[in-house]
């Protein structure tokens, strides 16, 4: 991801969340935890979530106009009442997903981008995504969020997001990061095998608590 890329990415979610039908709105996902400096990895999107009392399409629509304006090419994928996935087109290309989610824990905060999810959301929320998809991304940025929060923490903090979550299912979702090669895991070569390791150790501590 070029750093032209990102700039590209940080001026659409600036203009989105300028927006006043997007007042509700924050960003979230990869490029929230890359406007932290918590992450280093490519991401094409912009998630940008709301709270179901927010209104998906009025913001969609207001932001099809502006993109107008800015002379931006805009190609929209999917729109509903709780997720709209818009392809925009400048200098670069990037794809912009509007999705309701449930109400952030803290306030959010300002970044470069904008309003942006509190880094312990986001936290929360990535051991969630790890807890329901388990995408390779998802396992690194739990690594690198190993910076900034201890496992009981990041454990703790999704448990209070959702009464659902379950930490021996959880352990079991670890385990799937062997059905990913090395060049899957978006990380450094030479990182891969202790990022392996550490998660291997976490589920074997799960395993021990149960």
């Amino acid at each position: 991801m070029t750093d032209s890329l990102v700039e590209f990415q940080q001026v659409v979610a600036q203009a989105f969340l300028s927006l006043h039908e997007a007042e509700g709105f924050a960003l979230a996902g990869g490029s929230a935890l890359i406007a932290h400096g918590a992450i280093d990895r490519p991401t094409r999107d912009l998630d940008i979530f709301a709270t179901p009392s927010e209104h998906i399409p009025t913001a969609h629509e207001a932001f099809l106009a502006l993109a107008e304006a800015r002379g931006w090419t805009v190609e929209t994928i999917t729109s509903t009442e709780t997720f709209a996935r818009t392809i925009v087109r400048g200098p670069f290309e990037t794809i912009l997903d509007l999705a309701v989610d449930s109400p952030p824990s803290e306030e959010a905060v300002m970044t470069v981008y904008g309003r942006t999810l509190s880094l312990v959301d986001l936290a929360a929320r990535k051991v969630l995504a790890l807890f329901d998809r388990a995408e390779a991304r998802d396992f690194t940025d739990i690594y690198e969020l190993r910076h900034r929060f201890s496992k009981d923490e990041m454990l703790r903090l999704a448990g209070l997001l959702d009464t659902g979550f379950d930490r021996q299912v959880f352990a079991d979702m670890l385990g799937s990061l062997k059905r990913f090669e090395n060049e899957d895991i978006p990380l450094p070569h030479d990182t891969v095998p202790d990022c392996r390791t550490w998660f291997a150790t976490w589920r074997d501590e799960l395993a021990e608590s149960e």
